[in-house]
């Protein structure tokens, strides 16, 4: 057999190399069983016939995205929606169910782009491309540990614990006032690892306040690094590149966050994407949390259609594309939508926490995340499948308040509750009764407020002939003279989608009918084939 193949690439990160993952993918390996949060993608020539092979890990935070040329044949991949569309020869095509989807939720799901044509590669999947058909295996590895309800602080944290031992020494750890990037520090510190620390953010900030003060108390060496609203602009078309276009210009500043930090020789940077898998993050309200997850399945879909009504609310005036009272479409559908994403557990609040996992964290935080392996590449120890399984095998009542962040900073470096968290002047190792109706008042970070108000940006929302599909002139300037936040936020982040998105444009190639696209859904228990 006559075989000719190309490199294993990989996006993302694991303590194993790419060929390795690759073939352990290739021989059945299941996703959870591959540490790290990565994509590996291999083409292969075998006895004159092309082959691709993709395999994702458990939640594959960072996006990757394939399409099949108008006419047919060997299927186009990459990192770049962009790319994707321009290398296949595609025209370019809204997908405006996407655009909904994004302006409501600040995200996309499932296998959702900004392109008719173009898909997301799934989480914990292996694409298998062979002449004109393409075959994708699932396996649902977090469902099952969702509904065990057997897991136990000590199995969370021996997995943390297991994971941030194979990185490699003195890595930079973005280090917040948060619990997140906290319990990683523990976790650290507990193994006798010496990080050096960095956070974004004004000297006032919250953040930089507290980080501050847990570098004099540890010994730690500290960096900071100020946000520039003009940063924004030059940035726009490289943040655009890297995300597909599906990320809202408010949270830009994942880009900006490590500028400098190659400098310090690191080799990695630390985050702590994914931590809020074991903090319940839609429904974090104590024991009203804990009742609710005893209620019927379908209160899932009562919680994310309130996420959608309150995306619309954050709009002085809603959108004419999202309004049908002004011949838009309300997305009466993308409720339902968010449902079927999550409806294999069976209680209410297992469903929200795999919408987390699987919608929130790969269409939102992965986002961040692969903006930041712009300065250095990112690991996320709460992002590998030995932890996340692991906390989302835990009961309710330790999933509400903190209450394992909490244990796990308690039991590895109880010297960090000295320092405040939240509304709590030092951080409790339990969490106070009532705790999640307090609210603190924190300093932020980000200067977008600045970037909204810079004439410069006006006047593109204003001006832009890309943003007429979307919103009429008329509309935009009543967005600009009202200050309306979530709209002008929109309207910069299609603007630059749209930018990105003529720069793709060829001639239209006759479209052959594409071969159809099995998806075989794999349990947990079995073994894709490979």
């Amino acid at each position: 057999m006559e075989e000719m193949s190309s490199a294993v690439s990989m996006v993302g990160w694991s303590p194993q190399p790419a060929t390795q993952l690759m073939a352990r993918a290739r021989a059945g390996a299941a996703p959870e069983d591959l540490p790290g949060d990565f994509v590996v993608a291999q083409d292969r020539l075998r006895d004159g016939r092309h082959e691709t092979t993709i395999a994702t890990s458990l939640l594959s935070c960072r996006p990757y995205y394939w399409t099949r040329p108008p006419e047919g044949g060997v299927i186009v991949h990459g990192t770049s929606l962009f790319d994707v569309v321009r290398r296949a020869g595609l025209p370019w095509r809204w997908n405006d169910d996407a655009v909904r989807t994004l302006a409501l939720i600040r995200h996309l799901v499932d296998d959702q782009t900004l392109h008719r044509d173009v898909r997301r590669v799934p989480a914990g999947a292996l694409l298998e491309a062979q002449g004109g058909a393409v075959m994708i295996t699932r396996h649902d590895a977090l469902t099952p540990a969702l509904a065990g309800d057997d897991g136990t602080d000590d199995d969370a944290i021996a997995a943390l614990l297991e994971v941030v031992a194979e990185l490699p020494d003195r890595p930079l750890l973005a280090l917040t006032a948060g619990l997140d990037s906290r319990a990683l520090l523990a976790a650290l510190l507990h193994l006798g690892r010496r990080p050096v620390l960095w956070t974004a953010g004004p000297p006032e900030s919250t953040d930089v306040q507290v980080a501050a003060a847990i570098a004099r108390d540890t010994g730690l060496e500290h960096h900071t690094v100020a946000l520039d609203p003009r940063d924004w602009p030059q940035h726009a078309a490289d943040i655009t590149r890297r995300t597909g276009g599906a990320y809202p210009a408010g949270d830009w500043h994942s880009r900006m966050l490590f500028a400098g930090a190659a400098d310090l020789g690191c080799p990695v940077v630390l985050k702590g994407s994914n931590g809020e898998l074991a903090r319940s993050f839609y429904a974090d309200a104590g024991t009203v949390a804990r009742l609710a997850d005893h209620g019927p399945a379908r209160a899932a879909r009562t919680r994310l259609a309130i996420t959608v009504r309150r995306g619309r609310a954050a709009y002085a005036r809603t959108p004419s594309f999202l309004d049908p009272a002004r011949g838009g479409d309300s997305a009466p559908w993308l409720p339902e939508l968010l449902a079927q994403t999550c409806r294999a557990p069976r209680r209410p609040l297992d469903r929200l926490d795999h919408f987390y996992a699987l919608q929130r964290v790969r269409g939102f935080v992965g986002m961040g995340v692969c903006l930041s392996d712009a300065d250095l590449p990112v690991a996320g120890p709460f992002l590998d499948a030995r932890w996340a399984l692991a906390a989302a095998a835990l009961p309710r009542r330790r999933k509400v308040g903190g209450a394992l962040h909490r244990a796990t900073i308690a039991w590895l470096a109880p010297q960090l509750l000295r320092h405040p968290s939240g509304a709590e002047a030092h951080l409790r190792p339990t969490a106070p009764r009532g705790g999640w109706l307090r609210r603190a008042h924190d300093v932020g970070t980000s200067p977008f407020a600045r970037v909204l108000a810079d004439p410069g940006t006006l006047e593109t929302i204003r001006r832009s002939p890309h943003l007429t599909r979307f919103a009429p002139a008329t509309e935009r300037d009543t967005m600009v003279t009202g200050h309306d936040r979530a709209g002008m936020e929109l309207m910069l982040t299609l603007h630059a989608a749209a930018e990105a998105a003529a720069q793709t444009r060829r001639p239209a190639p006759s479209r052959a009918q594409p071969a159809a696209i099995r998806t075989t859904p794999v349990s947990a228990a079995t073994t894709p084939s490979a």
